[in-house]
């Protein structure tokens, strides 16, 4: 996790020629396994960088990049050549389901995340979202899938869906869905 306190924040990035993996919790269990920036001054945001051949974020595994305060979130780009798999929420605290997350709790921004894969799973309750609950707007979502996007089941607990969504308090932000077949 990085933390900006009012300088620019040198972002996270992360190379995996094999497979990544976000996958359970923490001693506590309260939260899942994460790659986080959190912008909590007015200094430039970090981006976040994962570039893998396989996905998974499991049982709560989050990459997330927020903002606190009037600084901007920054932005994530996922690009995963074979399968991308979210799956489930922390099995103790269902309210953290495995994610892939920008936001803003203020009047900055939040970041954009852009997904370049050739495959999507999204199951029980995981989400991939950028959101705002303040005066800020929320990123833009682009999922680019050249095979398949499988979204299905919810949070058997909260019941809540599997989604990719870009929210405020207000309205939906914008969120392209790019499926390209190979001819």
């Amino acid at each position: 996790m990085l933390q900006n306190l009012g300088h620019q924040s040198q972002g996270i990035t992360v190379h995996a020629t094999k497979s990544f993996s976000l996958t359970g919790n923490i001693p506590n269990q309260r939260l899942g396994s994460i790659i986080k920036i959190d912008n909590l001054g007015t200094g430039l945001p970090g981006d976040i960088l994962i570039a893998a051949n396989r996905l998974s974020l499991k049982d709560g595994g989050q990459i997330w990049n927020s903002a606190f305060s009037k600084g901007l979130s920054g932005n994530i780009t996922v690009n995963v050549q074979g399968l991308m798999d979210l799956n489930g929420f922390v099995p103790a605290n269902p309210a953290i389901p495995s994610s892939i997350l920008t936001n803003t709790t203020s009047s900055s921004n939040g970041g954009d995340i852009l997904v370049s894969t050739s495959n999507l799973r999204i199951g029980n309750g995981a989400t991939i979202a950028s959101s705002s609950v303040a005066s800020g707007k929320a990123g833009r979502v682009g999922i680019n899938v050249k095979d398949l996007i499988e979204i299905a089941g919810n949070n058997p607990i909260s019941k809540v869906p599997g989604s990719i969504t870009s929210s405020t308090l207000l309205w939906v932000m914008q969120i392209t869905l790019w499926l390209t077949h190979p001819d």
